[in-house]
């Protein structure tokens, strides 16, 4: 038979033993939840990893599709812009052609292929050749008419002649801006450069004088690239406006100022 002091000592080894019990399972408990946290931890990084590996992957082929795309684009501009420029010079060409037709009276010195190389000389044989047709036919007694041969004939040649001067100016304008870009740069030389130094000297200007010459030429160089970057689409404009506008006409006036109306 216990005494009641040994009673009391075997319960609290008891709820001593029990407590650490208790304490073990929790330290396990916890334990296992820790290593299930780090097991989680280390799939979600491992997850994290893959979806940046893919991310990384699709945009590099994002980067490499939008290249194919935009190389693509330029590609099909670029054979549209050869196709436009190639169809703008056989119209221009024909349209020369049909003049050297008429101011020649059928007997056309040139043909379709040679068009395609003109000298200066040629050029200004045409244009010659042109002002003294209409000239001539400006002295006719139905020029005036409306619906006559001659002011039918008249007017051919005039929108002929309008049709070549705007598929000239449409052509040009990429070769105007591309020599601008590329040579705009030599228009004004290096501080170091003999020209420039013979003209300082010359004009006997200072230092600060100099640097605000620069600074305004440079603003008008600005001004220019913005005209030039404009006028493509004023061209455009233009070209839209003069194939809307009236068919000319001629009028008695026309006779006595023949050379007003050879200028157009």
């Amino acid at each position: 038979m216990h005494s009641p002091k040994e009673m009391v000592l075997q319960k609290a080894r008891q709820m001593q033993d029990k407590n650490k019990r208790a304490q073990q399972r929790y330290r396990e408990r916890q334990k296992e939840k820790e290593q299930d946290y780090k097991r989680q931890l280390d799939e979600l990084s491992q997850k994290v990893e893959q979806l940046m590996r893919e991310k990384a992957s699709l945009e590099r082929r994002t980067e490499v599709l939008e290249k194919v795309v935009s190389m693509k684009d330029q590609e099909i501009e670029n054979a549209q812009g050869n196709a436009e420029e190639a169809s703008q010079n056989f119209e221009m060409r024909s349209a020369i052609h049909a003049v050297n037709e008429i101011v020649y009276c059928g007997e056309n010195p040139m043909t379709m292929e040679e068009l395609r190389t003109v000298s200066l000389a040629q050029v200004e044989a045409f244009h010659k050749r042109m002002v003294t047709f209409l000239a001539l036919q400006l002295t006719k007694p139905d020029v005036g008419e409306a619906g006559s041969p001659t002011s039918e004939l008249v007017i051919k040649v005039i929108n002929l002649v309008r049709t070549i001067k705007m598929l000239h100016t449409r052509l040009n304008y990429p070769v105007l801006r591309r020599m601008e870009l590329a040579f705009g740069h030599l228009r004004v030389p290096p501080n170091d450069h003999p020209a420039w130094t013979k003209a300082v000297a010359n004009a006997g200007i200072t230092s600060e004088q100099r640097q605000m010459l620069l600074a305004s030429h440079s603003c008008l160089l600005t001004r220019m690239d913005a005209i030039m970057r404009d006028r493509k689409a004023i061209v455009s404009a233009m070209t839209s406006a003069l194939q809307q506008g009236d068919t000319p006409t001629i009028m008695d006036g026309d006779r006595e100022g023949g050379s007003n109306t050879t200028g157009s």
